[in-house]
């Protein structure tokens, strides 16, 4: 039972802040990652994309496994 998701879905962005809502942040910490989400939708198809993916991976740090069924679609990002 895979989730296919793909970079040019266009709730893909909302789905990511939805699943990081539903977990156990620091308020600064979801207000934080929230910014950063928007800063990725931004910046598709920008050369700035790959700097704001990996601030954002960065900042998940060990709750990295919460986005994961949507690694796949942000990292098409990373390509072109």
């Amino acid at each position: 039972n895979s989730i296919n998701i793909s970079l040019s879905d266009a709730n893909l962005f909302d789905e990511i802040k939805n699943e990081l809502k539903k977990q156990d942040f620091k308020e600064n910490e979801i207000s934080l990652l929230l910014n950063q989400v928007d800063d990725l939708e931004q910046s598709m198809g920008k050369e700035s994309f790959s700097t704001k993916y990996t601030r954002f991976i960065q900042s998940l740090g060990e709750h990295v496994a919460v986005i994961s069924p949507f690694l796949p679609a942000l990292s098409q990002g990373l390509i072109g």
